[in-house]
């Protein structure tokens, strides 16, 4: 790991769900977003976003999901976001 960067904003890895604060029970959810997205950012911020975002819209609108989730993870990046 990465003492530059949070363990967040580093690649996405399945097995490190804890530390990014999503439920195991929905890991075959996120994967199967996941497997529709064609981005390029699929740090552990962004897929904590789009796991956020995937209760409140269906998984059929997940062009959108994955748009908002893109631009909450860089919000957050940057600070602009309090939690």
């Amino acid at each position: 790991m990465s003492k530059n960067k949070p363990i967040e904003d580093l690649p996405y890895e399945w097995f490190l769900l804890d530390e990014y604060g999503i439920d195991w029970k929905d890991s075959k959810k996120i994967d199967e977003l996941l497997s529709k997205y064609k981005g390029s950012d699929r740090s552990g911020r962004f897929v904590k976003w789009v796991w956020r975002l995937s209760y409140k819209f269906s998984d059929h609108d997940s062009g959108y999901i994955f748009t908002l989730a893109e631009e909450l993870a860089q919000k957050e990046r940057e600070g602009l976001l309090s939690e």
